[in-house]
């Protein structure tokens, strides 16, 4: 049972990237003074500009913002099952 633990405990580690705060902070903060959109939809698509990743949202107003702020944004609701499983296998 601790080895299955461990290696759970170790996929998890292995599937994110923890970024600090201060590198997403002054990226966030002009797309949010440019785009109008809230802080915490800021810091989402800050990652994903800094990063040169596609967000997916299933957030209308996260969309149209990313958008804006030339982020590749796929917005989950409108999109094709198959298009977003091609862009995730691409990822990998």
């Amino acid at each position: 049972m601790i080895q299955l633990a461990i290696k759970i405990s170790e996929g998890v580690l292995d599937s994110y990237e923890t970024v600090d705060e201060s590198i997403l902070f002054d990226v966030a903060w002009t797309i949010a003074v440019d785009t109008g959109c809230t802080g915490f939809d800021s810091y989402f698509i800050a990652l994903a500009k800094i990063k040169s990743a596609v967000l997916l949202t299933d957030d209308g107003g996260m969309h149209f913002r990313a958008t804006e702020a030339d982020v590749d944004a796929i917005l989950v609701r409108d999109s094709d099952l198959d298009k977003i499983e091609d862009l995730l296998e691409a990822t990998l």
